[in-house]
């Protein structure tokens, strides 16, 4: 079941549910608004001839905002907030549909783990024929929260493949490839 703002502010309250820092004025009827941090980040490939996601860990350059992002150029980009989710709720995000209608492309994995804490990343993409400036404090997703039937045997935290936790930096963590079952 998806949660209403009433919800929302209830699960918020019985702390199943922490932003930080929480707005009133950014919580809509059954999403909250997210926003740029102060930076985005860019890979370093100045030595790279091809990246190989199971070997290859590329520093991250971090770029103060505002910022020009050129077209054919992305970025990663991470929330000013910290988001927090028990082990009873799930968020999904979506991107924000007044800038679904600008040629910018967000990317990210829409599903955010019950036991989740940390600050939310993605990229952005530009695949317009203009530079678009992006401005720190940009509400560029959504997050809607959803009551799961019962409490998540394992929250995210405590999974041992969770590579995310407690994210707060512009990274890659570990990437997304699982080494170990590669073998």
């Amino acid at each position: 079941m998806f949660l209403a703002d009433c919800d929302i502010l209830k699960e918020i309250e019985d702390g199943n549910i922490i932003i930080e820092p929480y707005d009133r004025r950014w919580l809509g009827c059954n999403s909250y608004d997210f926003h740029l941090a102060d930076k985005i980040g860019k890979y370093d490939f100045s030595d790279a001839k091809e990246w190989d996601l199971t070997k290859d860990v590329f520093p991250v350059i971090e770029i103060p905002l505002p910022y020009k992002l050129m077209p054919m150029e992305y970025c990663l980009i991470i929330t000013k907030e910290k988001i927090g989710v028990s082990n009873t709720i799930l968020g999904l995000t979506t991107f924000r549909s007044n800038l679904g209608r600008s040629p910018l492309i967000f990317e990210r994995s829409d599903l955010t783990d019950s036991g989740f804490y940390g600050h939310l990343s993605g990229k952005l993409y530009n695949p317009g024929p203009l530079p678009i400036v992006l401005h720190p404090n940009m509400r560029v997703f959504q997050m809607m929260f959803a009551k799961l039937s019962k409490a998540v045997d394992v929250p995210y935290t405590k999974r041992a493949l969770s590579k995310n936790i407690d994210q707060d930096i512009l990274r890659i963590p570990g990437y997304k490839i699982d080494k170990e079952l590669l073998k």
